[in-house]
Formats: C-alpha cells, structure tokens, sequence
C-alpha cells in the first residue's frame, strides 16, 4: 500500500479527478483543491479535469510510491483543460 497525495493550484471554478475511472472527491482548499488516499501496488491510470478563466494558469502535482507527477497548463478559450488518461505505477 502507497499514499497518493493530489494537489491541484489555479482551478478557480472547479476540478475533478478519476482514478482508474472512478470519481474521487476532491478537498477545497485556499490555493486550490487537493485530496490523499490509499492504493495498492500496480499500475493505476488517472486524469485530472479543470475549470476556470480562459488562459487562466494551473498545475497539479500527484505523488507516492516512488514518484511524483507534475501537470501544467492554460485554460482554453472555453474556461477548460485535462490531463490525458496518465498511467501511475506504485510498487
């Protein structure tokens, strides 16, 4: 078993996340959101969906196990941005 901390900055209207295609509440915090939890070894497959103003800044960053995960980018024009299906191996 592993900890996987997610934390998510610059998604000033909102964020989600799925771990191996199951929703996980996410925790609102003063910079963002953010949320930890227990995995078995193996690999795991997430993506992290965010909300805000076009343009707007944001990043993520997912880490336990033996690595750590870092996403950034830019709203679209459309106030929206994901990552891709990122797979995650926790041994």
């Amino acid at each position: 078993m592993s900890t996987i901390t997610i934390s998510i900055k610059g998604a000033s209207r909102g964020a989600k996340l799925r771990w191996n295609a199951r929703g996980k509440a996410l925790l609102r915090t003063s910079g963002g959101y953010s949320t930890e939890f227990e995995v078995d070894e193996g690999t795991h497959v997430y993506v992290i969906s965010v909300l805000g103003a076009p343009g707007e800044k944001w990043s993520a960053k997912v880490k336990g196990g033996d690595a750590t995960f870092e996403h950034v980018g830019h709203m679209s024009p459309g106030g929206a941005d994901t990552t891709s299906d990122t797979p995650y191996e926790v041994s």
